[in-house]
């Protein structure tokens, strides 16, 4: 006679999560963009181990963010919990933040830039007063097409989770959150406390991307060279968005 099926096993829930899209944005220069990694079902737990692991290896506290403008600024770096860190080991500890992300399964990256110098100074919307166009308004913008390219790839099934700018700026018709445009997605999510650290995956893809830019713009500046095989390495899916006339 066959044993009888454990009662707990029956009891345990069945949990099916979504993709979850991060975003968040960053600058080189005139380039602004956006950046989001894709995480596939039921990834996230996974994601977020591999951090904390990785992290302890390499002697970081689990709580420490990853911010790139940090990490590579070694005056801001000193400051931090990498304060031990080496410029080659920053280098090393962002590419394998990258490989983590993309071994669970299927993470993928995508980006939209922004050139600065090639974007109006000043906008209209609709019938409102023009308004001038800052770099935090670029940011919301680029962190849209980011979203945009990733959902014309892998489908509109999937939530969004997203690094806030609470700053309010003027869009003509009203003030609002420099991220707003992302902030009323219909998939957009607020991450558990324990899962904010997966934001900064996507901060280390929008940094990656502009770095990437920077160097391919001027191609003597050696301290973003490595950033182009970065982005070749992550294969993140780029796109720019331009400004057109109507």
């Amino acid at each position: 006679m066959a044993a009888p099926t454990d009662p707990t096993e029956l009891l345990r829930p069945l949990l099916f999560e979504r993709p979850l899209a991060l975003c968040d944005e960053s600058k080189a220069e005139q380039f602004v963009t956006g950046g989001t990694l894709w995480l596939p079902p039921n990834a996230r737990e996974d994601a977020r181990n591999a951090l904390v692991r990785l992290k302890a290896s390499r002697d970081v506290p689990t709580n420490a963010k990853i911010h790139c403008r940090v990490l590579f600024s070694g005056e801001a770096r000193r400051r931090s919990p990498f304060a031990h860190f080496a410029p080659e080991d920053v280098h090393g500890f962002v590419e394998e933040c990258a490989r983590l992300m993309q071994n669970l399964g299927g993470g993928l990256w995508f980006s939209a830039w922004i050139d600065q110098t090639r974007y109006p100074r000043q906008l209209q919307i609709v019938d409102g007063p023009p308004f001038d166009v800052s770099e935090k308004h670029l940011a919301g913008l680029a962190c849209f097409a980011a979203i945009a390219n990733l959902q014309h790839r892998q489908g509109a099934t999937y939530e969004l989770a997203f690094d806030t700018d609470r700053t309010k700026i003027d869009w003509g018709l009203a003030r609002l959150q420099a991220t707003h445009f992302a902030r009323v997605h219909s998939n957009a999510i607020a991450l558990p406390s324990d899962q904010t650290c997966l934001l900064d995956m996507a901060d280390i893809c929008a940094y990656a991307s502009a770095q990437a830019l920077l160097a391919s713009n001027n191609r003597h500046n050696k301290k973003t060279v490595r950033f182009v095989e970065q982005v070749k390495a992550m294969n993140i899916h780029t796109a720019e968005f331009s400004y057109q006339r109507a």
